[in-house]
């Protein structure tokens, strides 16, 4: 692969290894996606013109921005999913709370009768 100026500020194009691409590309997800297709573009030199270069640009920007809004939606859904499980919860909670009461009332019955036999 070849990588250029946007990537490491030489002046020539260099081969660098599949690991080393990885990695880069790995930095670059995290830095944004645009830094990542200019240095696509140049390594290849320059895609294919200007104008198809450019809606490229426009459709990841497209993408990007339909994916900002799933994952929007995907974050109010697990919110929503979250209270529904902590109510669960909360309801759990007291139906054990009310097994061990009933427990606890039938193994206090059976000791007073117990005690009161003797």
């Amino acid at each position: 692969m070849l990588n250029g100026p946007v990537q490491d500020g030489l002046d020539w194009p260099r081969i660098i290894s599949k690991e080393e691409s990885r990695q880069w590309s790995l930095k670059m997800t995290e830095k944004g996606i645009f830094l990542e297709l200019a240095n696509d573009l140049w390594a290849c030199g320059g895609g294919g013109g200007v104008v198809e270069d450019e809606e490229r640009i426009r459709e990841l920007e497209v993408a990007n921005a339909q994916h900002a809004e799933q994952i929007k939606n995907l974050q109010g859904w697990q919110q929503k999913q979250n209270g529904s499980l902590s109510r669960i919860d909360e309801r759990l909670h007291s139906l054990e709370r009310m097994i061990m009461a009933t427990l606890a009332a039938a193994l206090s019955s059976v000791v007073i009768n117990l005690l009161a036999k003797k």
